[in-house]
């Protein structure tokens, strides 16, 4: 009868290891250059080749680059053209839920109880939560995790030592996928530490974590090493790929500009600094047990996670298996010396409550980021409103656009328009030299643009130059004042409007005569293009606040903004009220 309740337990702890961490990535499907990933999917099924070139712009057309992402851009697409963001959103939880399985069956495989293993993997997965996100990188962590199982699984002689013999395949199929650079490292630093063992193991011996591999075991182990290199030096998109990884460390203004290529901090990376100090103190704690290849396995991915806060989830995933180690090392010593016996237990108690309170805190109780608990497509921060607006307006002529929004509009708007930029250094350059060099702009002949940096709002398209005719809250549409925009600018320029104003200050701009029937006009356009129910409420509430509009007028208006916004309860009253009784 002990067997069961052991085994139920064990299934009740993964169950609840799996439900957490599926909570913890549940956030809403946005990200900037997933767009441009699904873009190059499209294009690549519909021309029938790889993408090796920039494709969506007229600015730098033809420039090519290495395209290690081709395979995942091509499965993304083809989910999401299926089953839209909700797709590649199950698409994400399903590939977390292996990589949990597998970051589990690594700390077993360290000796770490089932609950050690499950808080481990949970914290993992929490410390980089915010890079498990719909775009290729999704399969380093991934390939990350069944890497390094599959390596200790097989030296701990697990599982049979010819599964090694998938690696090259692994690497291979990864670089397609991502680029299998991380991998590498994993496997060179592995490989490293198990013929360092193996070589000067015996003039350690007082170091226990010296003991190498078997002889059969590194004889595999190498030939499988060289057999991935010589695979990943024949693919294309293999070690030749690598320049931009390159790039990234010697520093270029992507990596200067873009967050995620920032050092860690510790307002948002609270989890990732504690986890480390962890693992150092236990570290010094257990020098002489230490496992080289562990420690060489990790160490790189610490430093660069300290460096570069994107690397932080692959740091986690690794260190889960180095902390199952020390941890268990560490109370099989209390065990036998027989002291402290409820420490363990107590200590990964509170851990768990820690970890739980922050969970909630980042998921539900503290302030509203792009990764609050969610599961729906969010266009929040993009230029949804812009997009739908030029199209329909049909804008003419060059435009220019923020290099963060290169992405999204490269994918709704290509092949009928072409971007100006997007944000890949190695094609376009440094986005962001146009504000200290406005003149170059002139060349480009540009005659609206989509803005979403106040920035180049202000230094490159003054308004005395510039009409700003759409405003949403991510973006500014503005117009070049010309002759021949006139009749456009005359319709659409924003005189008041702004999404981003308080309702009481909305409400007082509504008081004045003579200028509600312009402030209607233009919060409807707005609506008109963008969902945004508490806005759509408020300019139901205020459409009739005076007699300065027909009720002609106010049904026009309203049949505009119902387009996006029909859900809204207001705006359904204030159409019956303005005579639509349909």
């Amino acid at each position: 009868m002990v067997v069961p309740n052991v085994f139920s337990s064990r299934l009740l702890v993964i169950a609840a290891m799996l439900a957490s961490v599926v909570v913890v990535v549940l956030y809403p499907v946005f990200d900037y250059d997933m767009y441009w990933h699904l873009a190059n999917g499209r294009e690549m099924l519909s021309t029938g080749h790889l993408v090796n070139e920039e494709r969506f712009s007229y600015t730098a057309f033809g420039t090519p680059f290495s395209n290690h992402e081709w395979l995942s851009q091509i499965l993304f697409f083809l989910i999401y053209d299926l089953w839209g963001g909700s797709g590649l959103l199950a698409l994400k939880v399903l590939v977390t839920l292996a990589i949990a399985v597998l970051v589990y069956r690594t700390c077993r495989v360290h000796g770490a109880t089932s609950a050690l293993s499950a808080m481990l993997v949970v914290a993992a997965v929490t410390a980089g939560f915010y890079r498990y996100i719909e775009r290729p990188e999704l399969f380093s962590l991934l390939g990350i995790a069944a890497l390094s199982y599959l390596l200790y699984c097989c030296r701990a002689q697990r599982c049979d030592i010819k599964f090694l013999f998938l690696i090259p395949g692994i690497l291979v199929l990864w670089d397609s996928l991502h680029g299998a650079i991380f991998g590498l490292i994993v496997l060179l630093a592995f490989v490293a530490g198990e013929n360092i063992k193996h070589w000067f193991g015996a003039r350690f011996a007082h170091w226990s974590g010296m003991v190498p591999m078997s002889r059969e075991q590194l004889r595999v182990l190498n030939i499988v090493c060289g057999l991935t290199l010589l695979a990943l030096l024949a693919d294309p998109y293999g070690l030749r790929s690598y320049d931009i990884f390159l790039q990234f460390i010697n520093g270029n203004a992507l990596v200067a500009g873009v967050m995620e290529f920032q050092p860690a901090n510790w307002r948002e990376h609270k989890l990732f600094w504690i986890l480390l100090a962890i693992t150092l103190a236990a570290l010094i704690g257990a020098r002489r047990t230490l496992d080289l290849t562990q420690l060489l396995v990790v160490a790189p991915f610490a430093i660069l996670a300290v460096r570069y806060s994107r690397v932080i989830g692959v740091f986690a995933l690794l260190d889960a298996a180095l902390l199952a180690t020390l941890a268990t090392q560490i109370i099989s010593a209390l065990a036998v010396k027989r002291r402290y016996p409820l420490l363990p237990t107590l200590a990964l108690s509170a851990f768990a409550l820690a970890l739980a309170a922050y969970i909630v805190a980042i998921k539900f109780a503290g302030p509203h980021t792009p990764q609050s608990f969610g599961y729906r497509i969010s266009d929040e921060f993009l230029p949804a409103g812009s997009v739908r607006f030029i199209q329909d307006v049909n804008l003419p002529g060059n435009l220019y656009n923020s290099g963060h929004f290169g992405g999204y509009l490269a994918f709704f708007i290509t092949p009928q328009r072409r971007i100006f930029q997007y944000n890949h250094h190695t094609v376009f350059g440094d986005t962001n030299r146009y504000l200290d060099h406005p003149e170059e702009l002139a060349r480009w002949n540009i005659n609206y643009a989509v803005v979403g940096s106040p920035a180049e709002l202000e230094r490159l398209f003054p308004i005395t130059e510039w009409a700003r005719i759409y405003r949403e809250p991510s973006a500014v549409v503005v117009l070049r004042r010309t002759a021949e925009n006139s009749a456009l600018i005359e319709r659409y320029e924003i005189f008041s409007f702004h999404p981003m104003l308080p309702a009481a200050v909305l409400r007082t701009m509504a008081q004045r005569p003579q200028s509600y029937a312009r402030l209607m006009y233009e919060m409807a356009t707005y609506l008109t293009y963008r969902e945004d129910t508490p806005m759509t409420d408020l300019f139901a509430e205020l459409l009739f606040l005076n007699s300065a509009m027909t009720n002609a007028e106010r049904l026009e208006l309203l049949q505009h903004v119902a387009r996006l916004n029909g859900g809204s309860r207001q705006l359904t009253i204030a159409l019956i009220k303005a005579g639509d009784v349909r």
